[in-house]
């Protein structure tokens, strides 16, 4: 057990799984907290980074959570990190739910935990979709920077769209004031006309949406159901980024129907990268996911 320096939670690190050795750390709710250890917390990986998270953002997101009374739980799934890699068949999408499931079953039976909120960053957050459609026990998904559908499905106009107004939207709140942004401009190293008939598009609101593709149809749908079933969702975004203007033109026009379905939320946090390198931006977003945890358990 280590005793964590800057906080009063305490760490240890844990190895469980049923087909395959994972590894992670599990963070304890800090005594004297509010009551939440039967909630459960799961950092799921972005990507191939491993589970101390992006410029170590899971770390100091468990340790706040576990300040405010959660158990939280940030482990490697197969093949990353300190987790061997696994000897069948499944693919990662397969492999990568099952795991999670373990994780669950895991804090079920060592910590006692009855529900769970699920916690991805981008490629985390298709994850925690996945497996909320599955497993019950799923009350709440907080999704950084989510692109809730396999990148290999998005049709090719779609990502241009996106890519389009993403650079246009960068013009007009980030570079609107830089000489050298303007200056490229003026040079031909951006295509300024493509770029001003987007910039056009957003200010006076005439927007593409997604084109109506089987598997958007699918996922609203999906969500719905989450949300009928009781499941919270949190969307929280770097701006400008072309996963952003992909939710804009995909779920953000259904949101008023998801609203009356149950509890979302979406937040923004500006001038970011999509896995919010920099500490001020990091802050952001452990105090947005604190506050929206905190009261709906």
């Amino acid at each position: 057990m280590l005793t964590v320096p800057d906080s009063v939670a305490s760490e240890e690190a844990i190895v469980f799984g049923t087909n395959v050795r994972l590894v992670g750390i599990a963070t304890a709710p800090s005594p004297g907290t509010m009551n939440r250890e039967r909630t459960g917390v799961i950092l799921l990986n972005a990507g191939v980074v491993h589970r101390v998270g992006p410029s170590r953002l899971y770390v100091t997101l468990a340790r706040r959570l576990a300040q405010r009374g959660f158990t939280v739980l940030r482990f490697d799934h197969s093949g990353i990190g300190d987790s061997q890699p696994r000897d069948d068949q499944l693919t990662f999408d397969q492999s990568s739910v099952n795991e999670t499931v373990d994780a669950m079953n895991w804090l079920a039976a060592e910590r006692q935990c009855a529900r769970f909120v699920l916690i991805g960053l981008c490629s985390g957050t298709l994850t925690a979709f996945r497996a909320a459609q599955i497993d019950s026990r799923i009350t709440s998904l907080v999704l950084l920077t989510a692109l809730l559908l396999d990148p290999s499905t998005v049709p090719e106009e779609v990502v241009a769209e996106a890519a389009d107004r993403r650079i246009a939207r960068s013009y007009l709140v980030e570079k609107a004031v830089s000489a050298r942004a303007w200056r490229k401009v003026l040079a031909g190293a951006i295509d300024y006309r493509k770029a001003w008939r987007v910039i056009r598009r957003l200010v006076l609101g005439r927007i593409r949406p997604a084109p109506v593709a089987p598997g958007n149809v699918e996922l609203i749908a999906q969500m719905h159901g989450l949300l009928q079933r009781g499941v919270s969702m949190q969307f929280i975004y770097a701006e400008p980024t072309t996963v952003l203007e992909w939710f804009r033109m995909t779920i953000e026009p259904q949101l008023p129907q998801l609203r009356r379905q149950g509890r979302i939320d979406v937040a923004l946090v500006k001038q970011a990268d999509h896995t919010f390198t920099r500490i001020r931006h990091q802050t952001q977003v452990i105090d947005r996911v604190s506050e929206w945890l905190t009261p709906c358990t």
